[in-house]
């Protein structure tokens, strides 16, 4: 659900609705409000409704700061999903566009690591279509590969052909999708573009089904252990220096000609992600030679340095 209007003070007129349902929302209104005169739209508002009835336990991850993004979990058995729903900018042309949409996807990715083996559901408002020639769906590809998802739109059984519609300017177009891991693509069924009068919006909602029965062997995953890095624990000298080596030895020669302007050659992104995985390499390597590593589930998560001292 999206583009409520409500603070977040009032979200909880959600619950009203209907008793077999429970929300998990956001808002963007509450810091426009608080910061002066509305003016315009403040974008930024996505939501859950959750019937009480399903038979796996569903939990609230958290949003991304603009409210662009909210992420729950979908748990039962062997069945483990995060799910985001998202409302992304339109493409307006400017330069900032890209780097919203890069916040965001970013925001993604890092909540996809805090939860190594769920498989990843992205559904919601993309405003781009599913074509390489729309900024938003390049910008969208690399998180794709990252998290293994393909698109549904192909699933989709009546031929309404699109999800967004402007009656004034007739336009239509297909913005809207919904995006599963590879794995959970033969599961995906009854897609459908629904399309009837008491929609009042100018989108059109997607209808499809997952099935939440543990049996299904395409669910079937083992067990992976989280570690995080004791920073509190570790060498930061150490860190520092072999870091600094590993970075001072990064060289990758690119031959962009287009340094006065935005580049389009799709060897400078090559270029640009071996820099990236580069960094990531060195500084993923300085923390195993200095930082220790520790099972989250051998934390106490009450337990802290303070206490420690308390201790002695």
């Amino acid at each position: 659900m999206q583009e409520h209007w409500l603070t977040d003070s009032l979200l909880n007129k959600f619950n009203d609705i209907h008793a077999d349902f429970y929300f998990y929302g956001c808002s963007a209104m509450g810091s426009v409000c608080s910061s002066g005169i509305l003016r315009g739209r403040p974008f930024g508002r996505v939501d859950f409704l959750c019937r009480n009835s399903l038979p796996v336990k569903i939990g609230l991850v958290g949003h991304h700061i603009d409210g662009r993004v909210i992420a729950v979990t979908v748990d039962r058995s062997n069945l483990q999903i995060l799910m985001f729903c998202v409302y992304l900018p339109c493409d307006d042309g400017d330069s900032r566009y890209c780097d919203c949409l890069n916040d965001i996807f970013g925001y993604i990715e890092c909540v996809a690591d805090s939860y190594l083996g769920y498989k990843c559901v992205i559904l919601g408002d993309f405003n781009f279509q599913c074509d390489v020639s729309h900024r938003g769906f390049r910008e969208f590809m690399p998180l794709m590969n990252i998290l293994n998802l393909c698109v549904c739109d192909s699933l989709v059984a009546n031929s309404v052909g699109f999800t967004y519609s402007h009656s004034t300017l007739e336009h239509k177009s297909l913005i809207d999708h919904v995006f599963v891991n590879n794995d959970l693509l033969s599961c995906v069924s009854n897609c459908s573009i629904v399309q009837e009068a008491t929609n009042l919006s100018d989108h059109l909602p997607i209808l499809f089904s997952l099935p939440v029965t543990s049996n299904a062997s395409v669910f079937s995953r083992a067990k992976i252990p989280i570690y995080v890095y004791r920073w509190d624990k570790g060498d930061l000298s150490l860190y520092n220096l072999l870091s600094g080596d590993l970075l001072s030895r990064i060289y990758h020669p690119s031959n962009c000609t287009n340094s006065d302007s935005v580049c389009c050659q799709s060897s400078c992104y090559v270029d640009i992600d071996i820099y990236y995985c580069g960094i990531v390499h060195c500084l993923t390597e300085a923390c195993k030679r200095s930082i220790p590593r520790l099972k989250v589930s051998a934390l106490k998560h009450y337990w802290n340095s303070t206490l420690e001292d308390l201790k002695q």
